[in-house]
């Protein structure tokens, strides 16, 4: 077993969507784990939030961030389940 398959085995085990960094410039998705600069040793296990504009280290260009649980703007379960539908359906995955 990698350490990416350690990683996100826990990451679903215990309900996290992802990891994220603070500061707010790196986030990954479970299935797609991108370890940062400093090789993911700042990174937090997290949820998926809906980009808001006024927080967004970016400017609010994204469609999604990794948030804490209980962030203002975590998604809900419904527009989780739907946003990994339709990223499963973009990348031809059939769970």
């Amino acid at each position: 077993m990698t350490v990416d398959e350690i990683i996100r085995d826990w990451l679903r085990s215990h309900g996290y969507d992802g990891l994220y960094q603070d500061d707010g410039e790196c986030a990954c998705l479970f299935i797609d784990l991108r370890f940062c600069e400093d090789g993911g040793g700042t990174c937090k296990a997290g949820v998926l939030g809906r980009c808001n504009p006024e927080t967004c280290a970016n400017g609010g260009c994204h469609t999604w961030h990794i948030v804490e649980r209980g962030h203002p703007d975590q998604m809900s379960d419904d527009e989780n389940k739907a946003f990994f539908a339709d990223l499963l359906k973009k990348e031809g995955i059939h769970p």
